[in-house]
């Protein structure tokens, strides 16, 4: 039996992991993502935005009813020195 697992184990290659990208220094993403909520909330389309996970690293999300060509040339790709990412999330509805 143990000799089985070995031979399977010795098989399995390990996937390699995102390594994460060294960061420019600046403010904390938190801090970024209150100061530019408001503007990006303006934006026609958008629903939300948050902090999350690009490839290992963290970034600022930018939630979208439906992406466009238009959203993406009002979004930036980058505030201040941290990534942005636009998510087609569909409508956002409170819930009842």
């Amino acid at each position: 039996m143990f000799i089985v697992m070995s031979i399977i184990a010795a098989g399995c290659k390990p996937q390699a992991q995102p390594q994460p990208q060294p960061r420019l220094t600046g403010k904390p993403i938190d801090e970024v993502l209150k100061e530019n909520t408001p503007h990006l909330m303006s934006i026609a389309g958008v629903v939300g935005t948050a902090i999350g996970d690009c490839s290992g690293n963290p970034c600022i999300k930018v939630l979208v009813a439906k992406k466009t060509d238009i959203l993406r040339q009002q979004i930036p790709s980058m505030l201040e020195t941290w990534q942005v990412e636009i998510i087609e999330s569909g409508e956002v509805k409170p819930m009842k």
